[in-house]
């Protein structure tokens, strides 16, 4: 095979009398930089599962043959209205060696390709050397378990998948990615209703001593010993817990097969969601511990 020097795949882009066309080599030809190390590339401490529900940024990328595929799955890479002008440059600069005066920022990953720790959009600077994420991740190894407390002083709660009917809406908030889950949860936290993101597992409320519950995934629960108290028809792929008179006096109807009524100790209790660790434990799997806190003071719900 004919080897093709720098000079002449600078001639042949600039030559190219099809801008449609110069375009789709320069770009073809950063992206194969990219995949054969070339052109280093960072999305900086965002760890591979930090996007694991974008198989485009998720990829085997310590292997460069998956490593171009993947860059090839995504050649929405330098689809950041760079010019043309702007890509020959980067061109030039990396076949020569030098760094750009100024770096350039390339790509910006589209809606949902967001870090699911952090919520930061996946992007790509370049000065012609490498290519990386100016953006740090806060949550490099993960986010940890959050907790928030809430009252229950009727000695009742109701357990069900939805009722975001009982409560004010946010339009802005939306599920995907750990840090908008958190962030959803949080939102409806001040309004003294529980709801945790658990995916679509049908996990069930068990009672694993007085006034110490947990929400979990149902199989070989007998090993246990837990005592089942409610289950959970994950529709939404969330789960609902509300004091049952606050329940009723916001308009909620119990329905028969619909949700659960518990019996616990009237009393303030906190909530230690967990699900998105339950990938680095060992069985059994728990997405909540919920906990009794002993403070007789039942008027006011605390974020910790």
């Amino acid at each position: 095979m004919k080897h093709i020097s720098n000079e002449e795949i600078l001639s042949h882009i600039a030559d190219e009398k099809f801008v449609d066309l110069r375009r789709m080599y320069c770009e073809m030809y950063l992206v194969q930089q990219m995949g054969n190390g070339k052109l280093p590339y960072s999305f900086g401490n965002h760890d591979r599962r930090h996007w694991e529900h974008d198989r485009e940024l998720r990829g085997s990328w310590d292997k460069p043959a998956q490593r171009l595929r993947d860059l090839h799955m995504f050649s929405s890479v330098l689809q950041h209205k760079v010019s043309l002008e702007t890509l020959f440059a980067i061109i030039k600069a990396h076949i020569a060696g030098e760094k750009m005066n100024e770096p350039v920022h390339v790509w910006t990953a589209s809606k949902y390709k967001d870090c699911g720790e952090c919520g930061q959009y996946a992007q790509l600077w370049t000065n012609g050397i490498k290519m990386w994420n100016p953006h740090t991740c806060p949550y490099p190894d993960g986010q940890s378990a959050y907790h928030f407390d809430f009252n229950f002083p009727s000695g009742k709660i109701v357990v069900e998948n939805d009722m975001r009917h009982l409560v004010p809406e946010h339009e802005d908030l939306y599920g995907n990615g750990l840090i908008w889950q958190h962030r959803i949860s949080k939102f409806y936290h001040p309004h003294q209703m529980a709801h945790f993101f658990v995916g679509n597992t049908c996990p069930g409320l068990w009672e694993i001593y007085e006034d110490h519950y947990l929400v979990a995934p149902t199989p070989d629960i007998t090993d246990y010993g837990w005592k089942p108290k409610a289950s959970i028809c994950t529709d939404l792929w969330w789960y609902s817990i509300m004091d049952h008179d606050l329940f009723i006096e916001r308009g909620g109807k119990i329905v028969k097969n619909h949700q659960d009524i518990v019996e616990v100790t009237p009393s303030r209790y906190r909530f230690s969601h967990r699900y998105h660790l339950s990938r680095d434990q060992e069985t059994p799997e728990i997405y909540t511990h919920i906990t009794r806190v002993y403070d007789e003071n039942l008027q006011n719900n605390s974020e910790q």
